[in-house]
């Protein structure tokens, strides 16, 4: 029952390092990135309309997205409606993008994971 008393310094040194190394490791719990909002403005000298069809029809996307640009040879993916958009890259990492919410001319709404970085 008391045996741990007649434990040497040193094996308490050991079973102390042995608990802090675990409790850093499992006290973490292992889940997914927490969800974050980004909103950000900008004036295009364009209208409305012009700038919209860009931006909701992810077919356009390949021509301006800068990772792309940077990496030309990552695997893209688009779905037949272009609404949903994967990539996976040497440096622009693995992800995928959907569009949730549409106002005409007005507003996109997007869900964008990044799976790997």
């Amino acid at each position: 029952m008391f045996g741990f008393f007649f434990l040497k310094q040193n094996d308490f040194a050991q079973i102390f390092l042995f608990t802090y190394i675990a409790h850093i490791i499992f006290s973490k719990p292992l889940r997914a990135m927490p969800k974050m909002n980004v909103s950000r403005t900008a004036t295009i000298h364009a209208d409305a309309a012009t700038v919209y069809s860009k931006l909701n029809d992810f077919n356009h996307w390949p021509k301006w997205s800068p990772w792309l640009i940077m990496e030309p040879d990552a695997n893209v993916n688009i779905a037949t409606d272009a609404k949903y958009y994967e990539w996976n890259g040497k440096r622009t990492g693995e992800g995928n993008m959907s569009i949730t919410r549409e106002v005409e001319n007005q507003q996109i709404d997007y869900d964008l994971t990044f799976l790997k970085p």
